[in-house]
């Protein structure tokens, strides 16, 4: 927000106008936030949804950005309509108490997915991937019916030597292409790094059988990685073959648009102004590489809770909460100075939970 922006709603006065109660203190501050990065650590029941609403409202009414010009971002549909019904709900409160205040109901914010607003980058562009844009998503049984058909149709001399049950060998092809995708990692590297874990069993020992035993057990678990890898790689030319693409794939495709792609990754950064991210916790590796990308250095503010993360089975992990600051701020470009350096703040009220139930979590 630069200086010349002038302040005709002030969040206190705006949530009378609505008949809204009166903001808390960090509640104001982060409503009122200009448009540097800014991370928002919320704990549970502290009002996050309510106050990310009021802070679009009080960007249209002030006219720091277009209604256009903002995008919210979390995991669910049924956590995007929420955002998305209390946004409008706002806007729709805020034109009839100011008369209009320059709002139109017809020009809204986007709100989405972190996976659909992926996928739409992805198959808006897909032919630069040499994909088909109308490529259907697969199911997870269709995904596990083709990783199904792979493992049948292979030969591989390996498969023969493996000791496990024929499901859980389609699981683990299917796991490993999704990690793949998750981390946007080589197939090719990952087999390639379970061939040198083979080769730790020929290196030289006084006492094999002592010295190196923890490092023989480590090398006999990543030995079917190879294999594993190789089927993955089939899985996913095959899909490739059928045209369809994985659920993993959304966000894959999209980092290799933005990465690969200067003028689309411009094109997504000149449409939005304000960015708001909600669970940030549990954005994957590659999601956050998406949003990092394309947003760096904007007006991003991400709300999160490390003590809610629920997705480090696929790559989640609550430290991007503390990467936020070199991966959005100052220290994440050098297009910008030092004015633009991401903030943290927080919302530390709790308004769902009683005085006993907060006093057992803290403890």
């Amino acid at each position: 927000m630069s200086a010349a922006t002038l302040i005709t709603w002030p969040a206190p006065q705006l949530a009378s106008l609505v008949g809204l109660p009166s903001p808390t203190a960090e509640q104001v501050r982060i409503i009122e936030a200009g448009l540097a990065p800014v991370l928002v650590v919320a704990g549970a029941g502290s009002g996050k949804t309510e106050t990310m609403a009021n802070r679009v409202v009080w960007l249209l009414a002030n006219g720091v950005v277009a209604p256009e010009q903002i995008l919210g971002l979390t995991f669910t549909r049924k956590a995007a309509g929420e955002l998305s019904r209390r946004v409008m709900q706002r806007i729709a409160d805020f034109r009839e108490a100011s008369g209009g205040g320059g709002l139109d109901l017809l020009d809204r914010p986007t709100v989405s997915t972190y996976n659909s607003f992926a996928d739409q980058i992805a198959r808006d562009n897909a032919v630069l991937l040499g994909r088909d844009p109308d490529s259907a998503v697969l199911s997870e049984a269709a995904a596990w019916q083709l990783a199904r058909r792979v493992v049948l149709a292979s030969d591989d001399e390996r498969l023969v030597e493996l000791e496990r049950g024929f499901s859980s060998i389609v699981t683990a092809v299917l796991r490993i292409a999704r990690a793949a995708a998750d981390n946007l990692a080589s197939l090719d590297e990952v087999a390639e790094l379970a061939a040198r874990f083979e080769r730790v069993a020929d290196l030289p020992s006084e006492n094999r059988y002592v010295t190196l035993k923890p490092v023989l057990d480590a090398a006999a678990t990543v030995a079917p990685l190879g294999l594993l890898a190789d089927l993955a790689r089939r899985y996913d030319d095959e899909k490739r073959r059928r045209g369809v693409i994985d659920f993993a794939d959304q966000v894959a495709d999209a980092v290799r648009v933005v990465e690969g792609f200067p003028r689309v990754r411009e094109s997504v950064r000149a449409r939005y102004k304000a960015v708001l991210l909600d669970e940030y916790q549990d954005t994957s590796v590659v999601q956050t590489r998406l949003l990092r990308a394309l947003f760096s250095d904007m007006g991003v503010m991400a709300v999160g809770d490390p003590h809610q993360s629920i997705y480090g089975w696929r790559g989640a992990s609550a430290s991007n909460l503390e990467a936020f600051h070199t991966d959005f701020g100052a220290q994440g470009s050098a297009r910008i100075d030092s004015t633009r350096a991401a903030l943290t703040m927080s919302l530390s009220t709790s308004w769902r939970n009683d005085a006993r139930i907060l006093e057992v979590a803290n403890t």
